[in-house]
Order: structure tokens, then C-alpha cells, then sequence
């Protein structure tokens, strides 16, 4: 289980610097096709982290249901 907590560390610090760098993009006021493909994949690395971390929550669901004390 400690391994899962830090993965979803990781996967929190990954989601904050995604967002930071896509509000950063806006911010700076996209000028160039350099700019917006900055925001771009800024934005396609925030929605790689909800896929994560849908699917990571997803595991641990079914993982804690295994569990017969649960109530999930």
C-alpha cells in the first residue's frame, strides 16, 4: 500500500505542475504557434493525469472491495 501512496503523490505533484504550466501559457499571453503548442501540451498532460488517476482510484477501489470488513 505504500507503494499507492507515494504513486499517488507523484500523480498529485504531476497535476499541479500540468496546471501550473498550462495557466502559466495563458498567463504570458500566447503570441506564437510556439505559445499554443505550450498550452497544448500543458493541457494534454492535465488530461493524461485525470486518466491516471481515474484509473489509479479505480485499482484501489476493487482492490479495498477484496477486502471482506469493507463496506465499498
Amino acid at each position: 500500500m505504500r507503494k499507492f501512496c507515494s504513486a499517488q503523490f507523484s500523480l498529485g505533484m504531476q497535476s499541479v505542475a500540468s496546471v501550473c504550466w498550462a495557466v502559466g501559457a495563458v498567463l504570458s499571453g500566447p503570441a506564437s504557434a510556439a505559445d499554443f503548442l505550450q498550452f497544448s501540451a500543458a493541457i494534454a498532460w492535465s488530461v493524461a493525469n485525470a486518466a491516471a488517476a481515474k484509473s489509479m482510484f479505480e485499482e484501489q477501489r476493487v482492490e479495498m472491495a477484496d477486502f471482506p470488513d469493507n463496506p465499498v
